[in-house]
């Protein structure tokens, strides 16, 4: 309690001497840092730079991002936000008199928001297994680093920027990777400019730019961090994929006009952009509407890991509690999230079917031994949210368990779905949803 109150007391007197102050915490060589140094130079924003050490994190760190507590954490008028893709979305919406990022189509923003993702999920993981891993492991990250890459360059075309003639967002998302390309080749003992020449050129291309060649690492700095982490003997951390189309694999797919928006959370922010006459989902302020979406994205990336675990049930359970408890304070005496609920909706679905598969019959030999997670007593605040949502959208409810493969009934709700959708199956994945 004392060193939670001494963190406060530093994070608030930073503020007190620096009103309206834009401060930066980073580390150099990180790539999520380097976007979000890219997007404050195009913007011409002055900031205060705080140079991170993530061996011994420093108390305002982990006042300012205490879910993750990671960099970059981006401080604008003593409110923080987390995670690199949401703050230059951030940055573009405050600063947006100077050199827009995102385009101003609500189909395009979510092509660029798109992209921006796959670079995380695409680029981000595969290059790591270049430098952490040996044998068939690193021939496979090196492979579909490549693939993803050549997948970019398509996209790219022969444009100038993927945007188009400016810098633009995807740019920003995925440039900063162009100081970590010398570590993976070195490590793989390959050449993406080899497979990639045309996107080596774009790469080339942007380091023309100021706001980029001024905030990329030097090449050689991010190779000697990579050669100290492999010494530390690093494990690597893997992430679900969470994908796609032609691109990736099991995904939810709107399709509007002929044109496909792909990723849950890019999808209902481009309903809310499209039909903005009606039931905003997003808050209007700007801060409010970045926590949300910090928030929802919080949800999408821990809701995944909780299914199937039929192994280390302990450690699995300890961490969703974490991550519930987390919620529960999120929610605090609201009878919703607000503006998270959508994506809190699906991590109830995922809840529900996990308790229901260690409850035992579902998929375990011994169900005596199963795991029994017991949610309606232990956290019943974060069930009411839930079963709040449920009300509201019941016959999605129903389908998403299904999409987790259980055929178990949820506990049962005296209500009438207020809602009819139109859902299309193809094959086991969940494609399409639209009102009617």
């Amino acid at each position: 309690m004392v060193e939670e109150s001494l963190s406060f007391t530093l994070a608030e007197e930073v503020f007190v001497t620096s009103a309206m102050a834009v401060t930066l915490l980073d580390t150099r060589v990180s790539p999520f840092g380097m976007r979000v140094r890219i997007a404050l130079e195009e913007k011409g924003v002055k900031y205060e730079y705080s140079e991170q050490d993530l061996r011994n994190k420093g108390p305002m760190l982990l006042e300012m991002n205490q879910v993750y507590k990671k960099v970059p954490v981006l401080i604008h008028n003593g409110k923080p936000i987390c995670e690199s893709l949401i703050a230059v979305q951030y940055i573009d919406d405050v600063w947006n008199n100077k050199s827009p990022l995102l385009p101003s189509d609500p189909y395009q923003r979510a092509q660029s928001r798109f992209w921006a993702d796959f670079v995380d999920n695409k680029v981000y993981f595969p290059g790591r297994k270049t430098w952490t891993k040996k044998g068939q492991e690193l021939e496979a990250g090196k492979n579909g680093l490549i693939e993803s890459l050549k997948l970019l360059e398509g996209e790219l075309g022969d444009k100038p920027y993927f945007e188009g003639d400016k810098l633009g967002y995807v740019d920003v998302a995925l440039i900063p990777f162009y100081s970590w390309f010398h570590g993976y080749e070195t490590f793989g003992n390959f050449s993406i400019e080899a497979e990639c020449p045309k996107l080596i050129a774009w790469c080339k291309r942007c380091m023309q730019n100021e706001s980029v060649s001024k905030s990329l690492a030097d090449p050689q700095e991010v190779y000697v961090f990579l050669m100290e982490l492999r010494k530390k003997g690093l494990e690597e951390q893997e992430y679900p994929a969470s994908s796609v189309n032609p691109f990736c694999k099991n995904i939810l797919v709107l399709i509007r006009n002929g044109k496909q928006v792909c990723e849950s959370l890019i999808i209902v922010q481009h309903i809310d952009e499209v039909w903005k006459d009606k039931a905003p989902l997003l808050p209007s302020d700007l801060y409010e509407r970045t926590h949300s979406i910090i928030c929802a994205d919080f949800v999408d990336k821990k809701r995944h890991g909780y299914i199937h675990l039929e192994e280390e049930l302990e450690a699995a359970e300890k961490d969703f509690f974490e991550c519930v408890k987390l919620l529960e304070r999120e929610l605090g005496e609201k009878p919703y999230f607000a503006n998270v609920d959508i994506a809190f909706l699906l991590f109830c679905c995922g809840f529900y079917a996990w308790e229901l598969q260690h409850r035992g019959p579902l998929s375990l030999p011994e169900p005596e031994k199963a795991c029994e997670l017991g949610l309606e007593t232990r956290k019943p605040e974060v069930l009411v949210a839930g079963r709040n949502c449920f009300e509201r959208v019941w016959e999605v409810v129903e389908l998403g368990c299904g999409h987790f493969g259980f055929s178990s009934k949820l506990p049962p709700l005296a209500i009438e779905p207020t809602q009819k959708l139109q859902t299309v199956w193809i094959g086991n994945d969940f494609h399409s949803v639209s009102s009617r």
